[in-house]
């Protein structure tokens, strides 16, 4: 479904916007008239100053930037109007009552209302592009829906601070852990589509380490959630969304009715939220990746398809098929055919391979991608340039594939307090969220067949060589004594066939996140007056079901290496479905045209169910011990104890029933290695796509903490006021594995926090925090039952081509002597190619037992200035520096496919090193994939360490200008000076700088306010970021390399400038009751960088980053947005 037209959206929300120019005079006021309750909270300021700039802010607009940015810097108004609803409150990052004037740590505010007056309407969108995490890769939609193996599952958004991941933010909901939400079973960080942005009154964001304070996981800092806790009557919002371009329109609506009451109060209300996908097909720039390189003079360098004389697309690559290695006249060589479909027109540009008594191809196969000897001549040179520009792979399924999935969300919740006697009350809330999402996307389908007549008897390539008897137990189809595939008749020779297909694919998801808390609040009064107990009891509940299209690989063993047809009454070894013949060269299944008997054959669907609650119970008292000369000696202390609990069940496919399976053997058979797995009772019938067992188990912790805070100055020259603070946490940890009850304990993690705030005068203000932290091995870290992925071989394996010398961008230069012998010693041929398209598959799995928790420093110091008055009359201005530095040591990480087989072939003691055991190569001789990796074992484990520092600055300016009304104008940047991360000794990396970590980020907002209209002007700011240093690193310090078929040296781009997103809009308010926003996001309609296709490090989705996730992949849309109070 798609949205109105853009013109219907702005012609309607422009009219409805005009209506305010015929109201009454007396229904234009500027901003929201001043409730009693506001008046009387201003009236209760000690001066008269104080309560008229209280009043002011009561009075104003919402969604100013007034209100936003780092807190130390608000205005004097903003201050007055949080002082008066409270003397004292409890700020994110202590638990001790007191304001944020006198925190050790930076807080940045972040309001939904001037976010949502620049487009920005999902929660998710609005953090991931603050600019506190636009300096690092967020997981979004794009890569959760791309095809990747992301925490959380398809459709999960997260946030990550500093670069450290999401599970290391901890993110809180009005102060309280919320429990994860998502599919499978790696589920970590708290997923952002749980709490819609309408039902949050604001997000204050730690920006430093706070475990001692908080517990477990709040390394990179703390996102607290600040959901609304009161509304005059009811209160109807509505929010649109529309692309000039279409695709991944929005739209939002939701309805809430609150009322305060002597003694409590009660706020409830619904929320739906919609966006529709956004395919690549609806983008340019998302669908073609071109190779889009350069020679070193600046002229594109592309492979041209002779069709249309413009550079090829290089992006999916299916209806091909790949053989052996083959020769042409004049040294040429080929591995892949493809058929001349109506509308190719291969055959006026490509010649047919010559059919011989060894070699023959049936009529219409033409031998594409040729590769030519560095010695060609320019004639052969473009016969293999266009041999390669006319393998065009632009599958049309690949304009269906979602970049963004369709998803539906809906939301119900209600939030209430009561106060039983004037010291004690009670809290309470719900929230139930389901979110849906619904994603397309395409795959390829791959393997192995013979020719349909192999020649001789030495052949390796011949049935009576590959097969044998293990093969035979899961392919009966492979008959030894025959010739070839009998399908495959009109290919002759001693090669194999890999049929490419492309195969379209889905995955759904419902996941529905239910949370409660009850509390107990009390002021304890008596000897103990001024000290407050707060407690509450959380319990969230998320259950989703995640349904995957699969093809099924006892169907695909049937075909893999066929010698002969279906038997009568076969039937495949699994899913016991009749056997059926498919001839894969058909051109027909070649473009993934299959009936529907042949669909049904191949593929089907299934449903796994992920269930992860998680159960807290907290209690802390709070209050003054005694009175210094400076003020009081403010402590906290308290208690947590808190179980998580994970159940991850996949599909009946990925645990089918194993008809083989034998529970008389013992587990260390031998036997239980061979192809038919009979110790494993439930086996995997998915082909070729990323699977686990099941994950199952829990986790338990208890937790003590306490803080103080100690005033030691006030009211001397040069410090006005001087305030120490400590915190410290003990915890214990338990886990548990469900399946086979293995368990670990830990106890007495301790960490603590210094911190110190000293303010000069009443405008400067120096502050600093020291402290550390912890963060247990998540649920799925521990627990993972062997998640399978799969990578090429080209991604992994230094020894390919390790002959041709130190360009082989996969080895180490000043180590390519040591990958030449060893890669030779293990019987590789100098120009082993990796086996074409065939995958290595990589199993990660938990480390419960292995694995210790992470630790981490923190410091921070900052700089604060807030003149009493500015530059001129009715200006005013502060300024925040803040300095970071986190890290973070034993990390848990995977080592990855490629760093564990680089490790070994690098190591001093090869081929004994420990990680030369945790892969597997083909070393058969004779096999089909010789050579290649089969398979790598990729467990997580704790690694040396990560770091990540840089500066805050936070600038504000405000100017009152009399009549013609009052402009704010707010900044926020963040320069990163390192992002290091070690995964073992001498392996360093830092990505400062890069795709998707730019050494900086700003977002810069402007308002404008006066009677009833008010201007909003928005500015989002990502530094220029390159990866040219990978590329050099890899090539002996070489940028370009020399490709003769392109005619020399060609360059690839890696290097993208700085990119600056506007966004503006107007708002009209209507009274106190009605208001309406309506602007343009991307106004410039500033497309994403584009990046290389080939021969670099950057991975791309069309022709973008893929992992350039502060980029505007919808372009311009206009948005309108609505607020009524009945």
């Amino acid at each position: 479904m798609r949205a109105l037209p853009l013109g219907a959206l702005t012609t309607v929300s422009f009219a409805a916007l005009t209506l305010g120019l015929a109201a009454p005079a007396a229904a234009q006021q500027a901003g929201g008239q001043v409730t009693p309750s506001e008046a009387q909270q201003c009236a209760n300021l000690p001066t008269e100053q104080e309560r008229q700039q209280c009043v002011a802010a009561q009075a104003r607009p919402e969604g100013t930037a007034e209100e936003a940015g780092e807190a130390a810097t608000l205005s004097p108004g903003e201050a007055a109007e949080q002082r008066a609803e409270s003397d004292e409150i409890v700020v994110t990052g202590s638990r001790i009552r007191r304001t944020v004037f006198n925190s050790p740590d930076p807080l940045t505010i972040i309001d939904p209302e001037l976010e949502r007056k620049g487009g920005e309407n999902d929660t998710a969108e609005i953090l991931q592009t603050s600019s506190v995490a636009a300096g690092s890769v967020q997981l979004t939609s794009l890569i959760t829906a791309g095809g990747f193996v992301t925490n959380g599952g398809v459709g999960a958004q997260t946030i990550s601070l500093r670069g450290l991941g999401a599970e290391r933010t901890l993110v809180l909901l009005n102060g309280r852990r919320a429990g994860p939400a998502g599919t499978r079973g790696s589920i970590a960080g708290f997923d952002l589509n749980v709490v819609p942005s309408s039902t949050i009154q604001s997000v204050e964001v730690l920006k430093t380490g706070a475990s001692s304070i908080y517990g477990s996981d709040a390394i990179a800092g703390v996102v607290n959630l600040i959901t609304r806790k009161a509304t005059d009557g009811v209160e109807m919002r509505g929010f649109a969304s529309a692309p000039i371009e279409g695709g991944a329109e929005n739209y939002n609506v939701s309805v809430a009715y609150g009322r305060e009451f002597s003694r409590g109060h009660l706020i409830g209300g619904v929320d739906y939220f919609r966006r529709n996908d956004l395919s690549r097909g609806d983008r340019d720039y998302l669908l073609c990746p071109e190779e889009y390189i350069f020679t070193p003079a600046g002229a594109r360098a592309d492979i041209i398809d002779p069709r249309t004389g413009r550079p090829r697309c290089n992006a999916f690559f299916s209806n091909a098929l790949n053989i052996s290695t083959q020769g042409l006249p004049g040294g040429i060589t080929f591995g892949t055919i493809q058929f001349n479909g109506p509308g190719d027109r291969l055959n006026e540009f490509v010649t047919p391979a010559p059919n011989t008594a060894t070699f023959g191809l049936p009529a219409g196969f033409f031998p594409v991608s040729q590769a030519c000897p560095a010695t060609a001549t320019e004639a052969q040179f473009l016969q293999c340039r266009n041999s390669i520009g006319v393998l065009d792979p632009n599958d049309p399924l690949v304009n269906n594939t979602d970049v963004f999935p369709e998803l539906d969300r809906y939301t119900v919740f209600l939030d209430g307090s009561y106060e039983i006697t004037d010291n004690i009350e009670l809290v309470g809330e719900f929230l139930y969220n389901r979110r849906k999402t619904a994603t397309d996307g395409v795959r390829q389908l791959f393997f192995t067949q013979f020719s349909g007549q192999t020649l001789g008897t030495t052949s390796t390539t011949r049935p009576a060589a590959q097969c044998t008897p293990a093969r035979i137990l899961t392919n009966p189809n492979c008959d030894p004594t025959s010739a070839g595939d009998p399908l495959n008749a009109g290919f002759l020779g001693n090669f194999l066939l890999t049929p490419i297909v492309p195969v379209a694919t889905f995955v759904g998801t419902k996941v529905d996140y239910l949370r409660g808390v009850v509390g107990v609040k009390a002021d304890l009064g008596g000897f103990l007056d001024g000290w407050n107990f707060d407690s509450y009891l959380q319990y969230s509940r998320s259950d989703g079901d995640y349904t995957n299209s699969r093809i099924l690989n006892d169907a695909v063993q049937l075909q893999e290496l066929r010698s002969r047809t279906c038997q009568p009454g076969q039937v495949t070894r699994l899913g016991r479905v009749p056997c059926l013949d498919i001839d894969f060269t058909d051109p027909r299944v070649l473009r993934g045209e299959f009936t529907p008997a042949e669909a049904a054959f191949l593929f089907d669907e299934e449903t796994g169910n992920t269930l992860y609650t998680q159960l807290t119970a907290e209690a802390s008292v709070s209050g003054t011990v005694f009175r210094l000369p400076a003020g009081p000696v403010g402590v906290a202390f308290g208690v947590q104890w808190r179980r998580d609990e994970i159940d991850d069940t996949p599909g009946d496919i990925t645990l089918a029933r194993n008809p083989d399976f034998n529970p008389t053997l013992s587990p260390t058979s031998p036997l239980c290695q061979g192809p038919l797995q009979p110790c494993t009772p439930l086996v995997s019938n998915v082909f070729g796509q990323s699977v686990s067992g099941r994950t199952a188990g829990f986790s338990r912790s208890e937790e003590a903490f306490g803080e103080i805070e100690i005033p030691l100055i006030h009211n001397t020259p040069f410090i006005e006021n001087l305030t120490l603070s400590a915190a410290a946490r003990v915890v214990n940890g338990y886990a548990e594995r469900d399946v086979d009850g293995v368990s670990d304990t830990d106890k007495g993690n301790w960490t603590y926090k210094l911190g110190a705030n000293w303010q000069v005068n009443d405008w400067l203000r120096f502050r600093a925090s020291y402290g550390t932290s912890f963060r247990s091995p998540a649920l799925f870290e521990q627990f993972l039952s062997d998640q399978t992925g799969f990578l090429g071989q080209a991604a992994i394996d230094p020894c390919i081509r390790y002959g041709v010398g130190p360009s082989n961008e996969l080895i180490d230069p000043a180590n390519y002597s040591r990958f030449q012998q060893r890669c030779a010693s293990v019987g590789l041929a100098p120009r082993y190619d990796g086996g074409g398209t065939s995958s290595a598959v990589i199993a990660t799995g938990g480390g419960i037992g292995v694995l210790e928790p992470e630790t981490s420093t923190a410091k921070t110091f900052s700089v604060v200035l807030t003149p009493d008055v500015g530059f001129w009359e009715g200006m005013r201005f502060s300024v925040a520096v803040d300095y970071f530095d986190i890290d973070v040591k034993g990390q848990v990480t995977t080592l990855g496919a490629f760093n564990i087989i680089d490790t070994c072939f690098d190591s001093e003691t090869f081929p004994n090193d420990p990680t030369c055991s945790l892969f597997v190569r083909d070393q058969t001789p004779g096999s089909a994939r010789f050579g290649e990796i089969l398979s790598v074992r990729n467990p997580f484990i704790n690694i040396n360490r990560q770091r990540n520092r840089g500066i805050d600055v936070t600038a504000r300016v405000t100017q009152d200008l009399g009549r013609y009304g009052r402009l704010s104008v707010l900044g926020q940047m963040t320069w990163q000076i390192e992002d290091l991360f070690v995964l073992f000794a001498g392996s360093t990396a830092d990505s400062e700088g890069e795709v998707g970590e730019p050494a900086f980020v700003g977002d810069f907002r402007a308002t404008w306010a006066k009677g009833p209209w008010s201007l909003f002007y928005g500015l989002n700011v990502t530094g220029a970021v390159s990866n040219e240093q990978d590329l050099r690193n890899a090539r002996a310090g070489a940028l370009c390399l020399n490709s003769p078929v392109r005619g020399g040296l060609v360059c690839p781009i890696y290097k993208f400038d700085e990119q600056f997103l506007h966004s503006a809009s107007v708002t009209r308010e209507i009274g106190d009751r009605f208001s309406m926003t309506l602007g343009l996001n991307n106004i410039f309609n500033t497309k994403p960088p584009r990046a290389s296709g080939a021969f670099g490090p950057v991975g791309v989705t069309g022709q973008t980053p893929t992992f350039g996730t502060q980029y505007d992949l919808i372009g311009r849309r206009a948005f309108v947005s609505v607020r009524a109070k009945l």
